[in-house]
């Protein structure tokens, strides 16, 4: 099971052959291929066909999307600092009020070091 946006979940359906190869969430190397830097995601290869068309498919690199990634990572950022917490203090207590105000799983991983899925279990 994955987590899965509503809205991507839709257009993937009518979309999902104009996007093959994709590479799968499975992969072992997927956190590898697909790489996270400033909220922003890349392909770590230009040649890398599977995950161009994954990012692609998802929009993994629409701007509106990765501005409201910055803006969340931001955001929380300016929470911590507002309630003098470190990471693992702030993301439990932020998934022992509500788990719906966890978003955007591999940035907080990439920014803050906390594998928030683990957390999640």
């Amino acid at each position: 099971m994955f987590i899965v946006k509503h809205q991507w979940n839709i257009e993937k359906s009518y979309k999902w052959e104009n996007f093959q190869p994709i590479l799968l969430p499975t992969a072992d190397d997927f956190e590898e291929r697909i790489i996270y830097k400033g909220g922003d995601y890349f392909a770590k290869s230009n040649l890398d066909l599977e995950v161009e068309n994954l990012i692609n498919l998802l929009k993994l690199d629409d701007l509106g999307l990765a501005d409201k990634r910055k803006k969340y990572i931001k955001r929380k950022r300016e929470d911590m600092l507002a309630y003098n917490q470190d990471e693992i203090t702030f993301f439990t207590t932020l998934i022992n009020c509500n788990t719906c105000d966890i978003s955007y799983p591999r940035a907080i991983k990439e920014e803050f070091g906390i594998d928030i899925l683990k957390m999640l279990n």
